[in-house]
């Protein structure tokens, strides 16, 4: 009967082993995820200048385009709306919840451009692929 006990107590502590080193992968893997998220978080910090020039850009050219746009730079008074999911710290993703209805394009009443004379606004206003795509006319 000694063996049936040793036998018994080997299944056991190879358990606990088995439990306590997948605990320690578990709690490594969120430790990770956690840092991911923290150097998501610190990029994205890092690229707020350039985003919100281009949000500025965008807004110069829609203007000088003729469709729209404003004066002043940063980012739309809801904020971007093209990104659809969020990491979550837990490693995962997480959809985000809709803002309202999408519309893409120019709006209703943007007058209807030909190409030429968009690329003709855009080579006075000092686009130089804009002059040769017109010389090639």
């Amino acid at each position: 009967m000694p063996a049936g006990w040793v036998a018994a107590g080997a299944v056991v502590l190879g358990a606990a082993a088995s439990y306590a080193g997948s605990k320690k992968q578990a709690d490594a893997s969120k430790k990770g995820a956690g840092q991911q998220m923290a150097m998501f978080d610190t990029l994205n910090k890092q690229q707020q200048p350039y985003i919100q020039a281009g949000y500025g850009a965008t807004n110069k050219l829609n203007t000088l385009l003729g469709i729209g746009g404003g004066v002043g730079g940063g980012a739309p008074a809801a904020g971007p709306t093209n990104s659809m999911y969020r990491p979550t710290p837990g490693g995962g993703v997480q959809a985000q919840a809709a803002v309202g209805p999408q519309t893409y394009g120019a709006p209703p009443d943007a007058p209807n451009l030909k190409l030429q004379q968009i690329l003709t606004m855009r080579a006075q206003h000092g686009d130089t692929e804009a002059r040769r795509i017109l010389g090639s006319f």
